[in-house]
């Protein structure tokens, strides 16, 4: 098994987000899939990633929900300093959200 850096694993997201954006998510039981309860496990408790590739060289990604949100908040993160916003302190949220 080849690991790949956290920064890999963005760049590949990056590069593929707008596709993704118009991509239905399906959800399918991992038995359906035949997914080794090893290989599960690694990914949902011990946050690895897999790649899984075929023969003809295509490849897809197990990765856990919590990296998946990880991507999307690093993203909104990024998208929001592009657009020269400022990101406001918990503390004034709170104070909004409260009054």
């Amino acid at each position: 098994m080849v690991k790949k850096k956290k920064s890999d694993v963005i760049n590949m997201f990056e590069q593929e987000e707008d596709d993704m954006e118009h991509q239905t998510v399906i959800e399918v039981t991992a038995s359906r899939c035949r997914i080794p309860p090893d290989v599960f496990n690694r990914v949902a408790y011990k946050n690895e990633r897999i790649e899984v590739k075929r023969r003809d060289g295509k490849s897809v990604w197990i990765v856990s929900e919590d990296e998946i949100d990880a991507i999307d908040a690093f993203k909104a993160i990024r998208d929001m300093e592009s657009s020269g916003q400022t990101p406001i302190p918990l503390g004034e949220v709170k104070r909004r959200i409260l009054d």
